[in-house]
């Protein structure tokens, strides 16, 4: 059997939306049947089943496969980083893994390994850090991001959420904001069963990600629904009308039209690659089973920047931070 990015988001089926000022949430289900059995970062960690070091730290092997989601941050060793790609990580084996950094000023250590920080990148830091790895691996086979790219998010969220701090730590930004992101949380119940969601901020599709295990969603679920409102709150709005539900079945069919690109990921699986002329999306694929989906909409193949923005991203351009190669194991 051969996997096929159609089949499976024809699987795919949308609940009733809940609705919260400026943000819709439909959720994702799918009958397909679970086939690969794994543990997320926060369960791995509380449990100690793994640890996650520096490169030059010797870390903990995992005894079950472990998930690690793209844009989920470690917190600690020399400096917080978020995950440029989802991996899949083997049973017994030590994996160096490409990472971002999210906390410009700080570069010394304040604990031997990383903890969960409970946060995922903000779901627009996210859809530009996606681009430009899937422009390194087209251009040079590689993983990683654009340094430079991901503090210029940060800055912007944190200056549009008129938070400063020490560091610069993304971490902060959502810590500071967590009142009004737990505003937001009440309103979106999690489903039995539900493995995904599809975000939409002010009435426009914000991105989509899907997780094989209903377990391992249901962990992760807070976290991703916290990477989208953050944008809501960022990018404020009122009260909009309802998303039709139609709008839900285009964007995931969006997906099923993009060009498609698959490369060997750095433990199991293969990472899977989508561009669409509205949209780019990625995804983690293991024995024929789609993994984890994370999709967002685009502008002509690229994100937006606001022009009045645009002097801290040129900035950051002219510094030489071109792409990022950092590691941890």
């Amino acid at each position: 059997m051969t996997f096929s990015t159609k089949e499976t988001l024809k699987s795919f089926k949308t609940g009733e939306p809940g609705k919260h000022k400026n943000v819709t949430v439909f959720p994702l289900f799918s009958p397909l049947k679970e086939v690969t059995a794994y543990k997320t970062l926060n369960q791995a960690l509380k449990e100690d089943l793994i640890r996650i070091s520096e490169v030059e730290h010797g870390g903990n092997v995992p005894d079950i496969p472990m998930l690690i989601l793209d844009g989920e941050e470690l917190m600690g060793a020399k400096q917080n980083r978020v995950l440029n790609i989802t991996v899949l990580l083997e049973v017994n084996s030590k994996t160096v893994v490409p990472v971002s950094c999210t906390e410009q000023g700080r570069w010394s250590y304040n604990s031997d390994h990383f903890a969960d920080s409970g946060v995922v990148m903000n779901s627009s830091a996210r859809r530009s850090k996606n681009y430009y790895v899937s422009e390194s691996l087209n251009d040079e086979g590689t993983f990683d991001s654009h340094q430079g790219e991901v503090w210029y998010e940060i800055h912007r969220m944190s200056s549009k959420r008129g938070v400063k701090s020490e560091t610069p730590a993304m971490s902060d930004v959502f810590e500071k904001s967590r009142h009004e992101l737990e505003n937001y949380l009440e309103t979106f119940i999690l489903h039995e069963g539900q493995r995904g969601i599809l975000v939409f901020i002010n009435e426009k599709a914000a991105g989509l990600d899907y997780v094989s295990s209903p377990r391992a969603f249901a962990d992760l679920y807070p976290k991703l629904l916290k990477s989208y409102i953050m944008d809501a709150l960022v990018e404020k709005g009122k009260n909009g009308s309802p998303v039709d539900p139609g709008d839900a079945g285009k964007f995931v069919n969006s997906i099923a039209e993009a060009d498609e690109s698959s490369h060997p990921s750095i433990s199991l699986g293969e990472d899977h690659r989508y561009k669409g002329r509205d949209l780019l999306a990625s995804a983690l694929v293991h024995k024929e089973e789609l993994i984890h989906l994370a999709a967002f909409p685009v502008e002509g193949n690229r994100f937006s920047i606001n022009r009045k923005e645009q002097y801290f991203s040129d900035y950051v351009r002219r510094k030489g931070f071109r792409r990022s190669n950092g590691n941890i194991q």
